[in-house]
């Protein structure tokens, strides 16, 4: 069932339903208009459900806000030069690193103002950090987004995670023991250097093997059966095709047993 474009999926939808083949999403046919409007939506539903082993994929994670430090004034309050950085204000940040004015380094602060190339350092209190009697800053060191008390490292997920499979230390090695969570585009955890498994939002379909593209084209024609034919047989007959492949491929994916038919939120933790 090899495909090489979107239409081609949309395709087989349509061959569920007797209907006609079409030639681009954007024909402008009744059809084309139809399945172009629900298409991606559909497949990033579908690429969300199981941990297909054509899309997904592993990478080391970089901690959350990193940027790194050219200086810092021992004043009151304490200014730290990043530029480039994207914090705003009342950010909680943490330093690692630091060269001489070691006495900011590990502590929890918040971004009390801001420009383009430094951040003011507020307590957690909100009081101004009064750096006057500091050590002179030396050299070296990196901002970054604080975890929070609960979790040691806070991590920028890939911009193209669909849903988090395993959390992984620095020898790519995954354990049950290994807590961490979930909020949006960032995971919250206790390892250093951490790696994370994905699933992930792949467009290429080239890359889909046989029953990711059975499993999109059958939601597909399931979900626009009732637009495109009025007959209430071949419209049943498409939902329990698409209830059919769903089961197949929970029980035949590499990892999808595991997944069954809920999907992750923008939040989830383990532990």
């Amino acid at each position: 069932m090899a495909v090489t474009a979107d239409v081609d999926i949309a395709n087989l939808a349509l061959a569920q339903l007797g209907q006609d083949a079409i030639t681009t999403l954007t024909a402008g046919t009744r059809d084309a208009t139809i399945i172009n409007r629900v298409f991606d939506q559909n497949r990033e539903y579908c690429l969300s459900l199981y941990d297909w082993v054509t899309v997904t994929e592993r990478l080391h994670m970089v901690r959350a806000g990193k940027i790194e430090i050219h200086g810092i004034s021992a004043a009151n309050p304490v200014v730290v030069t990043c530029t480039g950085h994207l914090f705003v204000n009342g950010n909680y940040i943490t330093i690692e690193g630091a060269g001489g004015m070691t006495e900011v380094n590990g502590n929890a602060y918040v971004v009390g103002a801001r420009s383009y190339s430094s951040i003011t350092l507020y307590s957690t209190s909100l009081a101004p950090l009064n750096g006057t009697a500091f050590t002179a800053y030396t050299s070296g060191g990196y901002v970054y987004h604080y975890a929070t008390n609960h979790w040691g490292y806070v991590y920028d997920l890939p911009s193209t995670c669909l849903r988090v499979i395993n959390v992984l230390d620095a020898d790519w090695t995954e354990s049950l023991s290994y807590k961490w969570k979930r909020i949006q585009n960032r995971l919250y955890c206790n390892l250093v250097d951490a790696g994370v498994e994905f699933v992930e939002k792949d467009v290429d379909v080239t890359r889909y093997d046989d029953q990711l593209v059975e499993f999109i084209s059958a939601r597909l024609a399931w979900i626009i059966s009732a637009k495109i034919t009025s007959d209430e047989v071949v419209r049943k007959d498409a939902f329990q095709n698409w209830v059919m492949v769903s089961r197949l491929a929970q029980i035949q994916n590499a990892k999808g047993a595991e997944s069954a038919l809920n999907v992750e939120p923008l939040w989830t933790s383990r532990g």
